[in-house]
């Protein structure tokens, strides 16, 4: 042991959910804007920058770059790793690496720990699902981390005997609390209690099954700092105030830690990352503390010390865990008047569902296997891979003897039922201060899509208990009525079946030529029959089409018919039982009226022959409605444009001699002059042109500079920042590397006076991690160090 005085940071990592439960992923969220989602701008401001974060030297230039994660304790909620993992590969693999970089730093202890799946209130929660919870997390984790967890941090650290002794039973170590989750503590063998805690001291907890558990309870008021306090302004300030919350008399080791949500470090406070990372070296550069992490420290120090726990407390209210069941005054803001009695008419609601949806799974799964519910702990296995070939091993190993693609189908039907009769006890639905908010929107959405599942046994109608339920908790919205109401236009909209889920595959087919097989989300649309037919304004297709739900395996087959009428109208039916050469007629007689022009005729053909719903636009998902407004706007732009280009240059000599003359250019003039040098900027700068024009660029900004349009070039700060994020990427497979680094040095000229606000911090990365690499010969370095000087990267 090297010191008394050790210091350890935990950043718990975690966003609520946010895919559709249907097709498994995020869709568009506005208010994130210029980014898709709100994962993926969080990603950037705090999960990306921890893994490469800055610390400046007294001219604010980089002197390096350092993965935070490397250096602090954290865990990552496992539904966020998964989004990360299939969505941000780059940000995920720090994270990974920054695990077997912790056990270089910390003596072979690994800095990740484990967190329960789905950040459920544990102690609100029956034992089977508190031990599925777990189960699942460390399963998650070992696929991810190649080892085994240690630690494990429970959602809103709630906590209860009983699920310590679950934790203890599957090899858990220790977990982190809040010290007012502590009752009392004394040193072990001595009888005298102590009531409350010394966070800077560890503690074994005694539980009622024979078994302990190590307790880590974190300090208050750094961590409260952190999140409230403006500790992150200043890092050499936060590795100060750290060091000073040792006892003033040193009477053995002590442990001064810390823990707080993750995002404080970067989205909650911009910067915050940089100040972790200076506090994190001025700690490692003082030789009387010692960083650490909590595995490390519980092999370096004995622990001697017992501690009782508040059962049912959490560290976010202060009424234990009322919160997430009833309105105990702990909200996030929200108007005077308002209350959260409307959490107590959803958590009713919730309870009833689930414990109709067991008695489902208890009674449909019954006759394929004994244990139902350690069939239901190894389905983790597939969430985690849902490859056909897992699929196979899976039910080769769980149900051997099972027969029939009927059976499979209906098991993982009851397998996905029951996870999203977890997923609906996500604790972000309770935590805010109104139930239309879209935290509680989001485990609806699993609820009602538990019942969709469950649905698929027929006699099962839960929905409408499920929904008197709702109708006695009210929004603080009087607009919003009831949770009742809330469910049905918000939740309701986005259930999606396989009819509807080929709809949207079959009406892209309209503008794009398609493969036969079609890769949407978590289905599979098989294209049969496909006709397709178009005239000036309009387009017709007729086709039969076969979907395949990949996670379920269920399969449906239909006929449909789709026209479109220019803009976003068009008419969409279907029809589930139409025979192949009944299509095949019917398909002859639209034909035949479309290449007449008779629009009406075959309007009239498709709602009498095609029996289903009409689907329209208002039915297709968001991205779906942005991608399609797209392919038709891209058509009507490409219009606009040719016009705007023949004015431009029919006006060539006009506009030269009133500038020549000094004379005002007409509004529409200058207009028409912006939207041509958009257009063009637009393009040069689109992230999928493998080279940058360069020459292109200098001209199009020697006439901005000429005309001075009415050009908002700061819509073109995400676009540049794009483009130099595609450049870095080409460059280890360019064949001319020297041309990819001198293309950067061009955008980042010109950066400062035209597009200011432009992210610059993946050339940063870059320039550090080419350089420190050593591979490139003296001409590449020479350019990259050119590009180091223009983004103060210090080498």
């Amino acid at each position: 042991m090297t010191s008394k005085r050790f210091i350890c940071i935990h950043g718990h990592f975690y966003q609520p959910p946010r895919e559709n439960a249907w097709l498994e992923t995020v869709e568009i969220q506005a208010s994130a804007f210029p980014y898709h989602d709100w994962n993926e701008r969080i990603t950037k401001e705090c999960y990306g920058a921890n893994a490469k974060s800055r610390i400046l030297d007294e001219e604010g230039w980089i002197e390096k770059i350092v993965n935070n994660y490397s250096k602090i304790s954290y865990n990552f909620g496992p539904t966020l790793l998964s989004w990360l993992e299939a969505n941000q590969p780059k940000v995920y693999a720090e994270i990974l690496e920054a695990d077997r970089l912790s056990m270089i730093n910390y003596q072979g202890h690994g800095s990740a720990i484990a967190q329960a799946y789905n950040h459920m209130i544990m102690p609100l929660a029956d034992r089977k699902d508190k031990l599925t919870q777990i189960r699942w997390g460390l399963r998650d984790f070992e696929s991810r981390y190649k080892r085994k967890a240690k630690g494990m941090w429970l959602g809103e650290t709630a906590v209860d005997l009983e699920t310590l002794s679950l934790m203890a039973a599957e090899g858990i170590e220790f977990t982190i609390l809040a010290p007012s989750q502590a009752q009392r503590y004394r040193k072990s063998g001595s009888e005298q209690w102590i009531d409350g805690i010394d966070s800077r001291l560890s503690y074994r907890c005694h539980l009622p099954e024979g078994q302990s558990i190590h307790i880590f309870f974190y300090h208050a008021d750094d961590s409260h700092a952190i999140a409230f306090g403006g500790l992150l302004n200043d890092g050499r300030n936060f590795a100060r105030e750290l060091i000073n919350s040792f006892s003033i008399h040193e009477h053995g080791p002590e442990l001064v830690h810390i823990a707080t949500d993750g995002e404080s470090y970067g989205h909650h406070h911009k910067g915050g990352d940089m100040a972790l990372a200076m506090c994190l070296q001025q700690l490692s550069m003082n030789a009387q503390v010692q960083l650490t992490n909590y595995s490390l420290y519980l092999t370096l120090v004995p622990v001697d010390n017992e501690v009782e726990i508040r059962e049912n407390s959490s560290w976010s209210c202060a009424h234990g865990v009322e919160r997430w069941r009833g309105d105990c005054g702990c909200k996030t803001g929200g108007e005077s008047g308002w209350t959260q009695q409307w959490r107590v008419g959803l958590r009713q609601a919730m309870d009833y569902l689930h414990k109709e949806l067991d008695a489902i799974y208890i009674r449909e799964m019954s006759p394929f296997t004994a244990d139902i519910w350690q069939l239901r702990d190894q389905y983790i296995s597939l969430i985690l891979d849902r490859s056909e070939v897992n699929q196979e091993l899976f039910f080769n190993t769980w149900l051997p003897d099972l027969k029939g693609d009927d059976n499979k189908s209906k098991i993982l039907r009851l397998l996905e039922m029951q996870r999203h009769s977890m997923l609906m006890f996500t604790s972000c639905a309770w935590f805010f201060n109104d139930p239309s908010g879209i935290e509680t929107i989001q485990v609806m959405q699993y609820a009602n899509r538990a019942l969709d599942l469950a649905g698929h046994l027929k006699e099962h109608d839960l929905e409408n208990n499920f929904l008197a339920i709702l109708a006695n908790a009210y929004s603080n919205i009087n607009e919003e009525g009831s949770i009742r109401d809330i469910y049905q236009k918000y939740v309701i909209p986005s259930r999606l079946s396989l009819v509807q889920v080929g709809m949207h595959d079959a009406i892209h087919s309209l503008f794009e030529d398609q493969d036969n097989t079609q890769h949407f989300q978590q289905y599979y649309c098989k294209q049969e029959e496909l006709s397709k037919y178009q005239s000036e304004d309009h387009i017709l297709a007729v086709g039969r089409t076969e979907v395949h739900a990949k996670i379920t395996g269920e399969r449906k087959e239909f006929s449909y018919a789709v026209l479109y009428s220019g803009a976003n109208s068009f008419i969409a039916k279907t029809n589930e039982w139409m025979a192949k050469s009944q299509l095949s007629e019917i398909k002859q007689m639209l034909k035949a009226s479309f290449k007449e022009g008779n629009y009406g005729e075959v309007r009239s053909i498709i709602d009498s022959k095609f029996d289903g719903p009409i689907f329209d636009f208002h039915e297709l998902l968001k991205d779906e409605q942005i991608k399609l407004l797209g392919q038709i706007i891209g058509q009507k732009e490409a219009m606009a444009i040719a016009s705007n280009r023949e004015i431009y240059r029919d006006s060539a000599e006009l506009l030269e001699l009133m500038k020549f003359e000094k004379l005002q250019i007409p509004a529409i003039l200058a207009r028409t002059i912006g939207t041509i040098l958009s257009e063009r900027l637009q393009n040069v700068l689109a992230p999928d042109v493998n080279r940058l024009n360069t020459d292109n660029i200098n001209e199009i900004i020697l006439e901005i500079d000429r005309w001075h349009p009415d050009l908002d070039l700061s819509r073109f700060n995400f676009n540049i920042s794009q483009k130099l994020e595609a450049l870095i990427d080409s460059y280890k497979h360019s064949d001319n590397q020297l041309e990819v680094i001198q293309s950067i040095s061009f955008l980042l000229a010109i950066i400062p006076k035209y597009f200011p606000s432009a992210e610059i911090n993946q050339v940063q990365d870059f320039v550090f991690e080419q350089i420190n690499e050593g591979q490139a010969n003296e001409e590449l370095l020479q350019a990259l160090r050119g590009v180091s000087a223009a983004v103060k990267v210090r080498i």
